[in-house]
């Protein structure tokens, strides 16, 4: 008789975008902390969470739902809803709940892309195209799914809006906004 041989699924990326709605912090929360380590807490309508191929739950609560299994990685971005354009946003730090044990501690990755790509503005077309290629920092965070069940995260962030020459983006300030995030059943 042979042995049986175990095999572990693959593991799987669930991708992650928070995009900010600047507008609704600056409105509100004008006053933000110039500190990252103390953040100024923000209601969860200042946040919408895109989860690419999953359900979206009700994002006025803040919470939102994926299809993930123990042992995915999970890779969480962030941008404005002026896509860092006017306002630009930096997700700088993920709290989960003391008690929390659906995720390993979420780690910062950092990236340089030397070759990026953004519109020409000097196209012939006056598209875009082709585009230019420049250097370009980007980063995100992961954590490993140890447990199905709900995590209650904080997500610290800071805010930079267009400065009146409209050249630089100047900081508005640092935000921690709560977010519940739902890791329920195994993908398909």
């Amino acid at each position: 008789m042979e042995p049986s041989a175990t095999t572990t699924p693959p593991r799987h990326r669930v991708d992650l975008l928070v995009v900010i709605d600047s507008d609704y912090v600056k409105e509100n929360y004008p006053d933000g902390s110039r500190v990252p380590g103390t953040p100024t807490p923000v209601d969860s309508r200042a946040l919408f969470v895109i989860c690419a191929g999953s359900d979206i739950g009700d994002i006025q609560s803040g919470e939102a739902i994926c299809t993930a299994a123990v042992g995915d990685v999970v890779s969480v971005t962030c941008t404005t809803i002026q896509d860092n354009s006017s306002d630009a946003g930096i997700l700088y730090d993920i709290w989960q709940a003391v008690n929390g044990q659906v995720f390993t501690p979420f780690k910062q990755n950092f990236s340089e892309l030397t070759g990026a790509v953004q519109p020409d503005p000097e196209s012939e077309s006056r598209d875009g195209l082709p585009p230019l290629r420049k250097e370009a920092h980007v980063s995100n965070f992961t954590a490993d799914v140890k447990s199905l069940g709900n995590a209650q995260l904080g997500l610290a962030f800071g805010i930079y809006t267009l400065a009146r020459d409209g050249q630089r983006q100047d900081l508005l300030g640092y935000y921690l906004s709560p977010v519940v995030l739902q890791v329920r059943g195994q993908r398909p």
